[in-house]
Parts: structure tokens; C-alpha cells; sequence
């Protein structure tokens, strides 16, 4: 059970994770970057094709940052995908908990990239949350519906967050049901417990 809060800072008009301990780092690391991870290691699955000699090549244009950033080290370290992706997620890690140990301030976004600094800008606004969800206005506009060619299920995103029910399923049967389940989490800022008879 978690006893402390996650804390987000605004500034420039952005929401950033400002972690204050290790597992807070972990935590990030395992929710958003996991999900990065996750991403481009399925851009890479689905849109490459290896032939018998070990050459490769894209389907598509790469729309990962991940499947980029791996696939750039695989060229520096002549190496395949598995064990340089295994290498960056190691080195990411490593160098967020370096930085924390050496006392700098640091700042996630809901994605990747972060930035360090030896002093702590000013807040324009700032919250703590129970979850590592970033608290930004979720509107039911900005949601996205979402069905794989040929797919019978839909799923539903706002920005980079997969939206779930209150049952934790993030996918849906029909196209309403994934209308209504987007509605009710805008309401609740995917804080199921804010809303009853839901």
C-alpha cells in the first residue's frame, strides 16, 4: 500500500511528474515508460520484416520515439532489436535514478523525455494525486475510438492514456459502450471512485 502521494507541477502551461523518492522514479518507470516501451515494440513487430540474412526492413514509416530510439542503438552497437531495446531500458532507468541520487530536480512528461535542473523552476500550479495519472482536463472531444483492421473490439485513448472502465477492461465490445465508458471516465478523471452508479 502506498502511504504518499504523486506530486505534478505546472509550468509553461505543461503538467510534469515531479517524483520525490526512488519508487516514485519506479512507479513512472514502470507505468509510463512501460507503456512507451510497450508501443514501440509492437510499431516494430507489426511493421518489420526480417529476412533470413538478419537484414531489415520497415512497412511503414516508424511512428514509436521508442522503436526509434532502439533501433538507433541497434546501429551504433550492431546488435538486434531485443538486446539493444533491453540496453536503452536499462540506461534510462539508470541515469533517472543517477540524477535523482545527485540531488537534481527532475521532471517527467506522460512519455519518455524529462529534464533535470539544479534549481526548481516556479509552479504556475501544482497537485497531488493518489494514482500516476496526470491531472490534465480530460474532455470526451479529445477521446479517440479505436478498432484494429479486421478487429471486433474497440478501445478508447485520450492522448497517450489507454481509457478503462470501472472494471478494469480496456476493451470493448461495441463502438456505445466505449462512448459511454470515455464519458463517465471525462467525468471522473479516470478516478472511478468519484462516481457512483456509474
Amino acid at each position: 500500500m502506498r502511504f504518499s502521494m504523486y506530486h505534478f507541477v505546472k509550468f509553461n502551461n505543461t503538467w510534469y511528474f515531479k517524483p520525490e523518492s526512488i519508487q516514485d522514479i519506479i512507479d513512472h518507470f514502470n507505468k509510463i515508460c512501460g507503456r512507451e516501451f510497450k508501443e514501440g515494440a509492437e510499431d516494430f513487430i507489426n511493421n518489420t520484416i526480417i529476412l533470413k540474412d538478419g537484414e531489415i526492413f520497415s512497412r511503414n514509416h516508424t511512428s514509436s520515439v521508442w522503436r526509434t530510439a532502439v533501433e538507433l542503438e541497434m546501429g551504433f552497437k550492431e546488435t538486434s532489436w531485443l538486446k539493444a531495446a533491453t540496453s536503452l531500458e536499462e540506461k534510462t532507468f539508470k541515469d533517472r535514478i543517477e540524477m535523482f541520487t545527485k540531488g537534481r530536480f527532475i521532471y517527467f512528461t506522460d512519455g519518455l523525455p524529462y529534464f533535470c535542473s539544479n534549481d526548481a523552476p516556479e509552479y504556475d500550479d501544482e497537485k497531488y494525486t493518489e494514482e500516476l495519472i496526470y491531472p490534465y482536463d480530460y474532455n470526451y472531444e479529445d477521446c479517440r475510438f479505436l478498432q484494429w483492421p479486421n478487429g471486433h473490439h474497440w478501445y478508447v485513448k485520450i492522448g497517450k492514456i489507454d481509457i478503462c472502465d470501472k472494471y478494469g477492461n480496456y476493451k470493448f465490445s461495441d463502438k456505445s459502450y466505449a462512448q459511454k465508458v470515455a464519458k463517465d471516465w471525462c467525468k471522473c478523471s479516470g478516478d472511478w471512485t468519484k462516481i457512483k452508479n456509474i
